[in-house]
């Protein structure tokens, strides 16, 4: 027989052996041996890329575009970037470093007041159906002030969940304040 590295050329083999081979032979199998794998892969990636303490690195990129937003009816663009990354600190202890880092490019409401969303949809994958989702239906106003000279970012929202799970919370008040040193 005649090789080129570790594969048998079909030449090499009978003419009624050859379409097999060419056509349906070990080819087939090994892509699909390499498509079983691949995607009991990306499934592994899936689950650990929804577990909030995986040991995983993720960097989600978040784009929201608000059309007809504020009081002009204006667009707003907000791109988040919101990296995860776990450190481990212990046998069976990660800590997991997230940030949130927006970038907003909106007309101003004036007084530095503005409008916000952020509701945070989660899926429990191993609980029943009917308890599985929490959706949060909602939103809020914040607004950059002062105190003395320290820059501060102050935001309230309100969301009512209108899935959750059988023992999950019917709403969330979300309070928020930010410390701002500007460059």
């Amino acid at each position: 027989m005649r090789h080129l590295g570790n594969d048998v050329h079909a030449s090499a083999l009978p003419k009624t052996a050859r379409r097999v081979v060419a056509g349906l032979g070990v080819v087939l199998t090994l892509a699909y041996a390499a498509h079983a794998l691949a995607a009991a892969e990306d499934q592994a990636l899936a689950k650990a890329s929804q577990n909030p303490v995986a040991s995983l690195i993720s960097v989600p990129f978040e784009n929201n575009f608000n059309g007809e937003w504020g009081p002009n009816n204006s667009n707003q663009n907000v791109l988040n970037v919101k990296p995860v990354i776990p450190v481990q600190i212990g046998d069976k202890l990660n800590l997991i470093n997230r940030a949130i880092v927006p970038f907003v490019s909106q007309p101003g409401i004036p007084g530095g007041w503005y409008l916000t969303t952020a509701p945070v949809v989660t899926a429990n994958w191993e609980a029943d159906n009917d308890d599985k989702w929490t959706v949060p239906l909602g939103g809020g106003m914040g607004r950059v002030f002062r105190i003395g000279k320290q820059p501060v970012n102050m935001k309230m929202a309100y969301y009512y969940n209108a899935a959750k799970p059988r023992f999950g919370a019917q709403w969330i008040l979300q309070l928020s304040l930010m410390l701002l040193f500007p460059k």
